[in-house]
């Protein structure tokens, strides 16, 4: 009777685990409606990279290791966006959202975005003929502070070295 109740143990605890790892492993990548897979940004830059991003967008008392293991990122064409997935960057304003331009390693935005859903990617990327970068939809936010609200707008698009709402 020991060996049945140790054997049920495992089972269910291997179960917990399996179902654990399966919970956080789905949290960790977001995919958008239109199949943009945003993943670890550990597994798209360097570690030496993925440091310095993380520096130049936190205070130095913040748990620079904790954000880098959070933080999401996306490549599409020229544009590296980093989503640092953690409440600690999240304010009134949103959650903390960074855009950098691959070709020159130049950070191109720095803004806060306000998050609908843990489980959604912050903002969709979509390209737009004849911009240099490709444009954000960003979805407004639902207090009266919001400039998407304002606007009514929800495209943010790079244009002659600054972002603005289309």
């Amino acid at each position: 009777m020991n060996k049945s109740r140790l054997l049920i143990s495992l089972v269910v605890a291997i179960a917990g685990l399996g179902l654990t790892i399966g919970f956080v492993s789905y949290r960790a990548v977001a995919v958008t409606a239109n199949n943009q897979l945003w993943q670890p940004l550990s597994e798209i830059v360097t570690p030496e990279k993925l440091s310095e991003i993380v520096a130049e967008n936190t205070a130095p008392s913040a748990d620079q290791d904790a954000i880098a293991q959070s933080a999401l990122g996306y490549e599409q064409n020229d544009l590296l966006l980093v989503d640092f997935n953690t409440p600690t960057l999240c304010g009134a304003g949103g959650c903390a959202l960074a855009g950098y331009q691959t070709s020159t390693e130049e950070r191109v935005l720095t803004v806060y975005v306000e998050r609908i859903s843990a489980d959604a990617p912050i903002v969709e990327v979509i390209d737009q003929p004849g911009l240099e970068l490709p444009c954000l939809l960003v979805p407004p936010a639902p207090d009266d502070n919001s400039i998407f609200q304002e606007t009514g707008k929800d495209t943010l698009c790079y244009r002659d070295g600054s972002w603005a709402i289309q």
